[in-house]
């Protein structure tokens, strides 16, 4: 496995305004985003909550290949839940 299958965490350059926001808002604002993930209880929360990480993915205007190369590890993982919720209870 090369460096280059490995979207996450990859600098991708942009000029939009998550590119040119302050490294220190971004961080702080991943750790909300992954707070209030934790917090969401409903199917109608995790619904916003998708529809407001898809807005600011276009707002980034990168390519949506990485988008959807970087969910491929999340399938992996949400399936083999999945693969044992179903045989386990």
């Amino acid at each position: 496995m090369s460096t280059r299958s490995i979207v996450l965490g990859h600098y991708i350059p942009g000029n939009s305004l998550l590119h040119r926001l302050d490294p220190r808002v971004k961080l702080i604002s991943l750790l909300i985003l992954l707070v209030a993930l934790f917090l969401i209880k409903t199917f109608y929360g995790f619904l916003l909550f998708t529809v407001f990480i898809v807005a600011l993915f276009l707002n980034s205007r990168l390519p949506k290949r990485y988008f959807f190369r970087g969910l491929r590890p999340i399938l992996v993982i949400v399936s083999l839940n999945l693969f044992i919720h179903f045989f386990f209870y």
